[in-house]
């Protein structure tokens, strides 16, 4: 990968000076509100017995987990992260995003600062859990391949997913848990996880080994929210905790979420990347700059280029999946708008889908106008005024209106679309977020770059977004 000078943040395409600290690598946690994750449960249909269903994945913090991940600034809650993580990960085989989020929606988090819910889905057989997932990765994996073009050199296409799905005895589990807490992490000490027989995993505390994600004794170490789990079972400091302990002694039957497989997540019916995938992996490359942020990205402009093969293939419902995903990542910084409005605006000019862009454009704006005029409303807040202290919802509402008034400034100044906004909705929301600014400078949510607060919201106004109109192309 060719390097540039200066790092840039892959999240919000500012430079990494002026990032809050404690980011984690790659500065991963910007423009991040929280994580969320389930942990999925089950009994053995023929003996009964309890079961942990984890993830095989080989990273340098480890190499199991739970079906856990980073929210997106539009999720308003973590349930809905947690939902849209598992039906992702498991490739929609736990069901799809609504019936998961059904299913554990208002429940307490397990723990009490890393959100953790509980999804049951009843008595199952371990080698058809596993068979399954090995199914519809391999599905994936072949749909994935189509997109190399897209992929920067050295990487796998469609990104990273779970190598195998397992089950661990959620008794000898709980009972590695209690041991893990009599040594107190001496010698960095952990529950790793060791191969049996018919995806079947066994528990053990042992220390970290020398390779990547593995124990001294070459068993899977957990990533960070698997650590937190073992915690919480040792020390349960909350009641949805308590349940899970209890589960695992086999001393309660939580009520069950009966899986319907959904389709695999990314996948057309004819095996081909859909508008999702598609958009996914050509916004990674357009943003990617490495663990150091030194990279060079590839062009939106190249990318357009290579993509509007692909979209020429589609039906008209995945193009739109395709317009949503870039404009919501539009939505995530002013500077990510402009890469977007780059890359749409030289996509529009190969094919001749610029009615589906406005319709896309149109929905998504109009259900961000409505979120901040929700969320100002909530606050009895009618000008966007500050009331002395940080309401996150309505802050991350008006910033992600104020990012798309950016990509869509941008887009019409490229000569993408028409298109119109809400002048006064985005006039609050510019205030809202400028009073706040000025008073809790200090107090900013690590989510929120202030470069793309200072540099870039001041310029929007009112004024500016009512004259937005150009030349419409077909």
């Amino acid at each position: 990968m060719t390097e540039v000078p200066e790092p840039i943040c892959y999240r919000c395409g500012y430079p990494w000076s002026g990032h809050a600290e404690n980011l984690g690598p790659y500065n991963k946690w910007c423009l991040r509100r929280w994580a969320a994750g389930v942990v999925v449960l089950f009994t053995d249909s023929v003996t009964g017995d309890p079961f942990f269903l984890f993830g095989k994945e080989k990273r340098l913090d480890g190499g199991y987990n739970a079906f856990w991940g980073f929210g997106e600034l539009h999720e308003k809650d973590p349930h809905q992260t947690a939902a849209r993580e598992a039906c992702e990960e498991a490739l929609g085989m736990l069901g799809n995003q609504q019936e998961i989020l059904a299913s554990i929606e208002g429940q307490e988090s397990a723990d009490a600062e890393v959100f953790l819910f509980l999804l049951s889905i009843g008595a199952q057989q371990v080698a058809a859990l596993v068979d399954r997932y090995h199914e519809r990765r391999q599905l994936w994996i072949s749909a994935a391949e189509s997109l190399k073009l897209l992929t920067q050199p050295g990487l796998r296409p469609g990104g990273d997913i779970m190598d195998a799905l397992f089950a661990v005895p959620a008794q000898e589990f709980l009972a590695a848990c209690w041991q893990l807490q009599d040594r107190r992490g001496k010698g960095g000490a952990a529950v790793s996880l060791h191969s049996m027989n018919g995806g079947v995993f066994m528990p053990k505390v042992e220390a970290k080994g020398s390779k990547k994600g593995a124990s001294a004794s070459g068993g899977l170490r957990p990533r960070p929210p698997a650590v937190c789990l073992a915690k919480l079972l040792a020390r349960p400091q909350t009641d949805t905790a308590v349940k899970l302990q209890r589960f695992c002694s086999k001393g309660l039957v939580l009520p069950p979420h009966v899986p319907k497989a959904a389709c695999v997540p990314g996948i057309t019916r004819d095996g081909l990347p859909d508008g999702s995938m598609l958009a996914v992996q050509a916004i990674f490359s357009a943003t990617w700059t490495g663990p150091r942020g030194t990279g060079l990205a590839c062009t939106a402009e190249s990318l357009a280029d290579a993509c509007a093969t692909f979209l020429r293939r589609l039906e008209p419902p995945d193009v739109k999946l395709y317009f949503a995903a870039w404009i919501e990542r539009a939505m995530d910084s002013p500077q990510q708008a402009k890469l977007a409005a780059s890359h749409i605006a030289r996509l529009v000019q190969r094919v001749p889908v610029v009615p589906l862009l406005q319709e896309q454009v149109t929905q998504t704006i109009g259900d961000a106008c409505q979120r901040v005029d929700a969320a100002l409303s909530a606050r009895g807040d009618v000008s966007g005024a500050d009331h002395g202290k940080i309401d996150h919802e309505s802050l991350t509402s008006c910033y992600q209106l104020l990012s798309g008034a950016s990509f869509v400034n941008e887009l019409v100044k490229v000569g993408g679309i028409n298109a119109s906004m809400q002048p006064a909705i985005v006039e609050k929301a510019r205030q809202h977020v400028e009073s706040t600014a000025s008073r809790h400078r200090l107090a900013w949510p690590a989510w929120l770059p202030p470069g793309a607060m200072q540099q870039e919201f001041g310029r929007i106004s009112a004024r500016k977004l009512e004259n937005n109109s150009g030349p419409a192309r077909a």
